[in-house]
């Protein structure tokens, strides 16, 4: 199964989307990698080889559309988001698939971290850092230290359309 996720430059959907993917040519990639290095207002959908040390300021918004393996994994690609120190968003769309393959497997394995992640009651920055090896002290961004826990995203219809478009 190949998982995707998206890197949106600007809070507002664009009329502009691509996809990048391995099947396409290395001039195809190299188009689409100098579209992103220079758009503001783009939405790139992409593989998770895309995302691996990708350093673009201004992206907003990233949203996995697939559940990644591990915690490193989730917090390396949603890091790509705010490294211009601006507020910045991480979706993780998580499905009832997600949650019955995941609530099966054992406490201890890395891949039932991202269930506890995606079902916690109380800080998920806590939970991501606690699987990490680290403590927290205060949190200042996650959704339900900040009452804002959402069940699906609200936009979720546009995206959908927006990716069945193209």
């Amino acid at each position: 199964m190949l998982a995707f996720y998206f890197f949106i430059t600007n809070t507002e959907l664009a009329n502009t989307v691509k996809f990048y993917h391995a099947g396409m040519t290395k001039e195809e990639k190299k188009a689409i990698e100098d579209w992103f290095f220079t758009s503001n207002n783009g939405i790139l959908v992409c593989t998770c080889a895309f995302g691996m040390g990708i350093d673009k300021a201004n992206i907003r918004t990233v949203i996995h559309r697939d559940c990644p393996n591990t915690v490193e994994a989730y917090v390396q690609e949603a890091g790509r988001g705010g490294r211009d120190k601006a507020k910045a968003e991480a979706i993780l769309l998580w499905n009832y698939n997600d949650y019955s393959e995941r609530k099966k497997l054992p406490n201890t394995d890395r891949k039932k971290q991202l269930f506890f992640f995606a079902t916690a009651q109380h800080c998920r920055r806590e939970v991501l850092v606690k699987a990490l090896g680290g403590e927290l002290s205060s949190c200042e961004g996650c959704d339900i230290c900040n009452n804002k826990k959402i069940k699906r995203p609200l936009d979720g219809e546009k995206i959908l359309k927006i990716i069945q478009k193209n």
